[in-house]
């Protein structure tokens, strides 16, 4: 029996095992939204208790992985919709460590990242989100957009392509 049967029948070992497998990530995706790590980490367990309150409803077709990523980004963009008015404590605080610099530095370095990323051509950057950000293969993808395996391979090349260009901005970060 597969993580995700295991999971849709109530099995909390498999709730176990899913959090100790995505907790981290999903924490990223949750920084990447919130700029405040106790924030984040309330995110993460609300997330968790999503998935496992709506388990049924977890599709056979698509990685569980991918419904995982697909939930948390979903949620994470609901909560701060939902809270606007409202500034993480993040906005106010200047780093003083060796270590909170580097943070802040890998923090500015991905949001650079992810701002190239949406000046991507519209299919191509929805091919790349796709395939980077929640975890489809070049065949689900093919499957999913109803274009062929090739198309996809190319589109990413171009994705990469475009992705390098503006590689050399970080280097003086």
């Amino acid at each position: 029996m597969s993580l995700i049967d295991k999971l849709k029948n109530g099995d909390k070992k498999a709730l176990e095992i899913l959090y100790i497998k995505y907790q981290k990530r999903l924490f990223y995706i949750a920084m990447y939204f919130t700029k405040d790590e106790d924030s984040a980490a309330d995110l993460v367990h609300d997330i968790f208790l999503k998935i496992y309150l709506n388990r049924k409803k977890l599709a056979t077709t698509v990685t569980l992985e991918a419904q995982i990523i697909r939930i948390a980004k979903s949620y994470c963009i609901d909560v701060v919709k939902k809270n606007n008015n409202t500034l993480p404590l993040t906005d106010f605080y200047l780093p003083t460590t060796e270590e909170e610099i580097d943070y802040e530095l890998r923090l500015k370095k991905k949001n650079l990242f992810y701002k190239q990323v949406e000046e991507l051509p519209k299919e191509c950057k929805e091919i790349f989100k796709l395939h980077k950000f929640e975890g489809l293969s070049y065949a689900e993808i093919s499957s999913y957009k109803n274009i062929s395996k090739k198309t996809v391979e190319n589109q990413m090349n171009k994705a990469f392509k475009e992705l390098k260009k503006g590689l050399f901005s970080f280097l003086f970060l």
